[in-house]
């Protein structure tokens, strides 16, 4: 059986995790990065190692308070868990959970190392979801406007906003954005012609 040191054995277990590990040294420079990371950036390890991760991807706070209370943890219990969206040279925006965490050695800092899952799928669904919610709670508040603040009068069809009389198409306009074409009913048309004894128009 051919024999692993336990280096190699650890190098071995890592690169076959699901989650991306990404390893940094104080000067933050990546020195570790699996096959999960390779994936996820279409970065091979060759090219990552060595280089600046900032030069392989930003990312963005979530979340006002995030970036303080990531450095509070960090400072405090040497690690943090949350939320990022990650920001690759190719433009795309990866949602992650991500647990970061320094690394020492008897008591001497060697850096630090980040795992983290993608989730960016799920972030897209409860965006969706939100936006969902927010186009009915506005459906909502637009019928209680109808049901509440429409008044109109019996005989001219003006309707009262802000107490004023404006015609129903301003107030559509007004209130709702809408714009208001005009027509005729058909059986208006009828009874009309009826009325003022129009004839039809005959038909060549």
């Amino acid at each position: 059986m051919h024999h692993l040191d336990l280096h190699q054995f650890q190098s071995a277990a890592l690169s076959i995790v699901k989650d991306v590990i990404v390893g940094i040294d104080t000067e933050y420079r990546v020195i570790y990065w699996n096959n999960a990371a390779e994936q996820l950036f279409n970065i091979s390890a060759a090219d990552a190692v060595g280089q600046p991760y900032s030069s392989l991807y930003d990312f963005r706070w979530l979340r006002e308070g995030d970036a303080l209370e990531a450095a509070k943890s960090l400072e405090e219990h040497k690690t943090w868990r949350g939320e990022v969206c990650l920001l690759p040279k190719d433009g795309r925006e990866i949602f992650v959970e991500i647990t970061t965490s320094f690394i020492e050695l008897h008591g001497k800092a060697l850096g630090m190392m980040a795992i983290m899952r993608d989730i960016t799928e799920r972030k897209k669904a409860d965006q969706q979801k939100e936006a969902l919610i927010l186009e009915l709670r506005d459906a909502l508040n637009k019928v209680k406007d109808l049901e509440e603040i429409i008044t109109v009068c019996a005989w001219s069809g003006q309707v009262k906003m802000n107490d004023q009389w404006i015609s129903m198409e301003k107030f559509l306009e007004t209130r709702f954005g809408l714009k208001v074409s005009h027509g005729i009913a058909p059986n208006v048309a009828e009874e009309l012609r009826q009325r003022y004894n129009l004839g039809r128009q005959s038909e060549e």
